[in-house]
């Protein structure tokens, strides 16, 4: 959940939202995370393709591309 990190400094703005430098509050390990909006996403008919986007990255495992290490959502 997002208690499980620290928030750092914003690292980029988009249409949904921000990518933020975290760390985790257990491992130390440093991580992008990208936290979006979902009234945004309803409110641009985007939902779609953001889920298409979360089912890719999540089957992706390259050197060369951010890779996603989990997901969640809340309220």
């Amino acid at each position: 959940s997002r208690d499980n990190f620290n928030y750092m400094d914003v690292i980029g703005k988009g249409g949904y939202g921000k990518v933020w430098k975290v760390s985790n509050r257990k491992t130390k390990k440093m991580y992008a995370m990208k936290e979006m909006s979902k009234a945004v996403i309803v409110m641009k008919k985007s939902v779609k393709s953001i889920l298409t986007e979360r089912k890719i990255l999540s089957r992706l495992n390259h050197r060369f591309i951010a890779n996603m290490v989990a997901a969640f959502h809340d309220r």
